[in-house]
């Protein structure tokens, strides 16, 4: 059943009309694609600065979460306090959810709708020693009240979706283990000790695209239950790959069929319900250089990455009203002198999608691509500037690209002109004069008789001119001076 029936002369409105839909060229100056991959969206609805978000999935949430905090907005899944002496791992991953099924139960945990029963939902795994399988890797062993404690103070933290008016989640992978005793998913693989003393606990499954469509819709409606009733959702799919397969299939082959799913099964939520987006981040990450996007594990997302995506989220839902074409320019150098040379660019691009044609703006991103590598795209966003309007910037620019490229005459050219801009245009003389300002033959051609010169030099000091225009005068002729030997009338 399609999720979305369009009429045939819409369909081919909107392919005429939607400025994004079409892949940009490589030397377009704004390639949305160059660089950090920057796919557009369109919000349905604002975020308020100093908002709550409540973010729910993998260590790529949690990456979003740091730097949402750092742009003011109210996180309350950093105010978790985490007890070392149970906890080997990195404590912010404690709230890590990597399957979709995994993430209602803690939500009716924590509301009081299922009780956490430590006989069920808890692994004995030596005398009198717990692990919650919930949780992520790089726990320890605890006492039945230290996991019930532990338990409690997540539930705390869950409960601050009832005042939580955005919740953003994202969607990690699809190889999920299944506890066969609790009837739940779990969201980390069981100890291989458990495994051996009873095989028929655990099992891994490989979800579909129903089975996650079906945990979707169960959290969105549980959502719609515990959160206020004007609450927004923000999907998105987690670009970091899965770590290792349990399945036959190459770990590439297996994220591929893992991240396709999770894409495709949030698109129906994102058509057929208002109050739900889909933000590209997954996209974006993907479609970067992996040199650029990944860390050398190759598996999580570096830190500027993550915030390039935070930041093009806030730039589109929240609005600032400071958007004018000097402040873009100056955020963007903020940027680059703070090492996010690439958040820089992608400012300056979608400025220049809003904003074609403002030279100060060409002039910015022009350097910024001469600055990532990206000549071409460079030099023809300069040429297009000086068919409008000669600029010795401009020209100066463009003589530098072709000096790295190579093409010294070009930069040579290019040079000359800029100091012809700079000097302005030459003054203006009286057309009964202009006949003895004309312009010095080129070089190697051929000069004026002997006779002429002097005919023009007597002319010269005759006429009640300034000395720059006798000075000019006399170059044009080919005297060393224009005054030799000619004494002016007092």
């Amino acid at each position: 059943m399609p999720i979305r029936r369009i009429s045939a002369a819409d369909a081919y409105g909107t392919l005429k009309t939607n400025p994004d839909g079409n892949w940009p060229r490589r030397d377009d100056p704004a390639n949305r694609f160059a660089h950090f991959a920057d796919p557009s969206f369109k919000p349905r609805f604002m975020l308020k600065p100093g908002q709550r978000i409540f973010t729910i999935g993998s260590c790529f949430a949690r990456g979003i979460e740091r730097t949402l905090a750092d742009r003011g907005f109210d996180i309350p899944t950093l105010t978790l306090q985490v007890d070392k002496t149970g906890w080997s791992g990195d404590p912010t991953t404690i709230l890590n959810n990597y399957v979709p099924p995994a993430i209602a139960p803690q939500i009716r945990w924590a509301f009081g709708l299922e009780e956490f029963d430590i006989g069920r939902h808890a692994v004995e795994v030596a005398a009198g020693r717990y692990m919650d399988p919930q949780l992520t890797l790089g726990f320890r062993p605890v006492s039945a009240e230290a996991l019930i404690k532990r338990r409690n103070d997540i539930s705390a933290i869950y409960r601050h979706l009832a005042s939580s008016h955005v919740v953003l989640i994202t969607l990690g992978l699809i190889e999920a283990w299944f506890d066969n005793r609790s009837g739940l998913y779990i969201n980390c693989p069981p100890p291989k000790g458990v495994i051996r003393t009873d095989p028929s606990c655990f099992e891994l499954h490989v979800l579909d695209y129903g089975d996650v469509t079906r945990a979707l819709s169960d959290l969105v409606d549980l959502l719609g239950r515990v959160c206020p009733c004007d609450h927004r959702i923000i999907l998105t799919v987690s670009p970091v790959p899965l770590q290792a397969t349990f399945t036959s299939s190459n770990v590439a082959v297996a994220n591929c069929y893992s991240k396709s799913v999770l894409r495709a099964a949030v698109e129906p939520f994102v058509a057929n319900r208002d109050h739900v987006e889909y933000f590209p981040s997954y996209e974006s990450v993907v479609l970067t250089d992996r040199s650029v996007a990944f860390v050398d594990d190759q598996v999580h997302i570096e830190t500027p990455m993550v915030r390039f995506n935070v930041d093009r989220m806030i730039n589109r839902y929240v609005e600032t009203g400071d958007n004018t074409i000097a402040k873009v320019i100056a955020r963007a150098r903020e940027d680059t002198t703070a090492g996010r040379f690439q958040a820089g660019l992608k400012r300056l691009q979608q400025a220049w999608a809003s904003h074609p044609g403002d030279s100060d703006l060409a002039i910015a991103l022009a350097r910024a691509h001469l600055r990532a590598g990206s000549g071409a795209a460079a030099e023809a966003l300069l040429l297009n500037q000086l068919e409008s309007a000669e600029n010795a910037v401009v020209r100066t620019l463009l003589a530098t690209h072709y000096n790295r490229s190579g093409r010294h005459d070009e930069a040579r050219v290019a040079r000359r002109e800029s100091v012809r801009t700079r000097q302005g245009p030459a003054r203006r003389v009286p057309a009964a004069r202009r006949g003895l300002l004309s312009s010095r033959p080129a070089r190697g051609g051929s000069r004026r008789p002997r006779q002429d010169r002097l005919a023009a030099r007597a002319q010269i000091a005759a006429a009640p001119l300034e000395g720059a225009i006798l000075r000019q005068a006399g170059a044009a002729c080919g005297c060393r001076s224009p005054l030799a030997g000619v004494q002016r009338p007092r």
